[in-house]
């Protein structure tokens, strides 16, 4: 007889019991065997492990959204706080605006707000790139000298606070040659003198501190010297730079493409100190020059007595020529004395530096100005030749004209 059991039959309700177990079951039904086997589907990997490191990261990222520009404010204005109480300033107040600050305060008297600007600006503050100057801008808002009332003295709270001395130049030269510079002169404080420095660096990869601190105060001016100065020098082959009675002036040689961009720097009116001139030389030119004397030179000698510095009277030709090449070349000329090795080594520098006067005396004769003319005697230090044979020591025996390089 047919089985008619309903749905709730016995071997249902076990294929489903097995099923919801995830078990296998075998069930015989007549002569069909059907088998129930639950796969379930594979579910797809997630890094749940990595939620908390994410949670973190993002945790650090606000915090130091949060809290970065508020480390860099307080650092900035206590270092230029702390700077204008060592200058003698202690009643300044400084709020900073990331690096930008305003100075405030109602000073014990009168001064200058341009003094009071020119001493924020210079002071210093660690960075990852080591100490550099802090503010990138500073304005300066002092309200009005407060005066104690007759009879009534200052509050004991007050100190009183020796006036910093008067305002004075504090003068300058830095000298640059290729990746080298050298800066002498006075600064104001130690905290300017690495400011120098440190901007120094940025643009030189020797550089040789010489600066005298004086710990005095600065005309006002002197920070955007500094950095003019430099600024500019960064452009030269070599030359020097000089502040002196508040007025910057550089001399130098370049490169002829540089030439003009490196006017345009000097005398940039943005954030100026008062300037002076700007003289260039262009370094093609100088070496036409100098190989055109060297070419005179070569060809003919400049003849002399035995032992003396009179100039024999065939060298006229000669001396006409070096006058001719000089007065289309720009610049300063040195002219250079050398002699060979025999006799006493000091006699033969004079008698090089007394030949080499007797020559600029005759190129003055030939309407060259003295003021362009240098001497220089070196003796036997510069030989050509060798020492050794007779031609040698003639080739040693010689006058040089070169323009002179800073």
């Amino acid at each position: 007889m047919a089985d008619k059991r309903g749905p709730n039959t016995k071997s249902t309700r076990q294929r489903a019991r097995a099923k919801n177990r995830g078990q296998r079951t075998v069930v015989a039904t007549g002569t069909t065997v059907r088998r129930w086997v639950r796969r379930a589907d594979p579910a797809s990997w997630w890094p749940w492990g990595l939620l908390p490191l994410v949670g973190l990261l993002l945790l650090a990222v606000v915090g130091v959204a949060q809290c970065a520009p508020n480390d860099i404010e307080a650092q900035v204005a206590a270092n230029v706080k702390q700077q204008l109480h060592d200058a003698g300033y202690p009643w300044a107040n400084v709020v900073a605006d990331g690096q930008e600050v305003v100075v405030k305060g109602t000073p014990y008297e009168p001064v200058s707000e341009a003094l009071i600007e020119s001493v924020a600006r210079a002071s210093l503050g660690d960075t990852m790139l080591g100490e550099l100057v802090c503010p990138t801008e500073v304005r300066v808002a002092l309200s009005t000298p407060q005066k104690p009332l007759p009879g009534k003295p200052r509050s004991a709270t007050v100190k009183p606070v020796k006036p910093p001395p008067a305002a004075r130049h504090h003068n300058f030269r830095f000298d640059a040659t290729a990746d080298t510079v050298t800066l002498t002169g006075e600064v104001p404080s130690e905290a300017v003198k690495r400011a120098v420095e440190a901007e120094a660096k940025k643009k030189f990869t020797t550089v040789t501190n010489q600066l005298r601190v004086s710990n005095a105060t600065a005309m006002a001016g002197y920070p955007l010297a500094y950095r003019r100065a430099l600024a500019v020098l960064d452009t030269l082959d070599s030359g020097f730079a000089s502040w002196s009675a508040g007025v910057l002036n550089v001399e130098g040689i370049i490169a002829k493409e540089q030439q003009a961009p490196t006017r345009a720097l000097f005398n940039a009116s943005a954030k100026a100190p008062k300037l002076g001139t700007i003289k260039l030389l262009v370094k093609e030119e100088l070496d036409q020059c100098d190989k055109e004397f060297a070419d005179v030179l070569t060809r003919s000698t400049i003849l002399f007595a035995t032992g003396s510095a009179k100039i024999k009277p065939q060298s006229q030709v000669v001396l006409k020529a070096l006058a001719d090449i000089a007065k289309h070349c720009p610049g300063t000329l040195v002219v250079e004395g050398h002699t060979d090795n025999v006799g006493d080594a000091k006699a033969n520098r004079v008698l090089s530096l007394n030949r080499a006067n007797a020559v600029k005396a005759a190129l003055e004769a030939l309407q060259l100005a003295g003021s362009r003319l240098e001497t220089a005697g070196y003796g036997a230090d510069r030989p050509v030749g060798s020492n050794n044979t007779a031609a040698g020591r003639a080739k040693n025996r010689r006058i040089e004209v070169r323009i002179k390089r800073h």
